[in-house]
Formats: C-alpha cells, structure tokens, sequence
C-alpha cells in the first residue's frame, strides 16, 4: 500500500513499513547528489523533492520530536 493511502486511511503502521523501502534511496541521494547546486533549477528541484518526502514522513510521524 503506498504511504499516502495508508495515511488517508489512518493506516500509520502500514505507511511506515511503506516509508522503510525509501531509506536506502534517500541515504543514495544525500550521499551522491549535492542539493544545494548552482544551477537554481536544479537546485530548487532538488529541494522540491526533499519537501515531497518530508512531507511523506510528516504525514506518518511528527519527526519533529524526536530528541537531537
């Protein structure tokens, strides 16, 4: 099930086994691709991004509060 319907659906555990399939993509992407580009498109896609998945995160966790 994708994390967005699981999430309309309060399915909060299901999105988050759904969330563990992005770690090692996420992980790839910060240690690969430098997000803060000089090029301004491509940096402002790369940021568009990271919004997408933040969002997806916050959609199932309040990441917020957890310490450190």
């Amino acid at each position: 099930m994708p994390v967005a319907d699981a999430n309309s659906q309060r399915r909060y555990a299901e999105g988050l086994k759904a969330l563990v399939a992005l770690r090692a993509p996420v992980d790839e992407f910060f240690e690969r691709i430098m997000v803060m580009d000089d090029d301004l498109g491509r940096r402002n896609n790369r940021l568009a991004l990271l919004r997408d998945v933040q969002l997806l995160l916050g959609g199932v966790a309040d990441l917020s509060r957890l310490p450190g």
